[in-house]
Formats: structure tokens, sequence, C-alpha cells
């Protein structure tokens, strides 16, 4: 099932959307929907945001954790397209919405059970505009 994304970057206070579709091909993971939108945001200045219906495969996670030593990516997964939550340890039935706040080499989960700090971005992490409304 092809994996809908849509990328968004901050402008004057509010985030805007620049891309979406479904696009990628699930054969070559440089070739995946959301590396593909993380590279045309990237001709812009983030924080960036991704919101797609699945959770990035093990291959995506990886190269998102590389690429987020320079520069802030937030994904917003709403549904689990693909079943690649098992790659991050959730199993069958993830609490959804998911984000994953990828910065400085790292990830951090935050999902609709979060509570406290550990709902909040990773610390350091660039302000952003509110994107619960964002689907």
């Amino acid at each position: 099932m092809p994996i809908a994304v849509s990328g968004y970057t901050q402008e004057a206070g509010t985030w805007k959307e620049r891309a979406n579709g479904t696009q990628g091909n699930n054969r070559d993971a440089a070739q995946h929907a959301e590396r593909q939108m993380l590279a045309q945001l990237r001709r812009r200045d983030g924080p960036y945001l991704i919101v797609q219906n699945a959770f990035p495969c093990h291959l995506c996670h990886a190269s998102f954790l590389l690429q987020s030593q320079q520069c802030a990516l937030i994904v917003k997964v709403t549904k689990d397209e693909g079943k690649y939550a098992r790659d991050h340890g959730l199993g069958n039935n993830p609490s959804l919405p998911c984000i994953l706040y990828y910065f400085r080499g790292q990830m951090k989960m935050v999902d609709m059970t979060s509570r406290g700090a550990a709902a909040e971005p990773p610390n350091q992490f660039p302000r952003v505009e509110d994107f619960d409304a964002i689907e």
C-alpha cells in the first residue's frame, strides 16, 4: 500500500504545506516516500514536519537519525499502514497519533499515553508551532 505523506515548514508563525502525495518505491528504501519528502523540504529552512499514514521503516528511521545531526525533524504518524510500528517496538496496536522527534542523532517518541515531560519535544528542540490539527 502506498504511503501518503505531506511535508510542512514554518512560515510567519504557522505551518505551511510544501508538498504532498503518495510517492516512493517500496523496493528501494532511499526512494521511500518520507525520505523523498524530507529531501524536498530541506530546500527550505527547518524545522520540518512530515505527516504520514505509516511509521518509518527501520531503514528510513536510521536515515532520519543520521540526518537529524543537521536538522530538526518531526514525523507525525496517523495510521500504521505497512505495519512498521513493529520496527519501533510498538507491536500491532500502537497508540495513534504518534509523534517522532528526530534531533541531534536521536529520536523521542510521544503518543497519546505520554504525560508531563515525556509528552514534550526533546530538550533544546527548536520552538515549533502547534501541529495537532494537521492530519
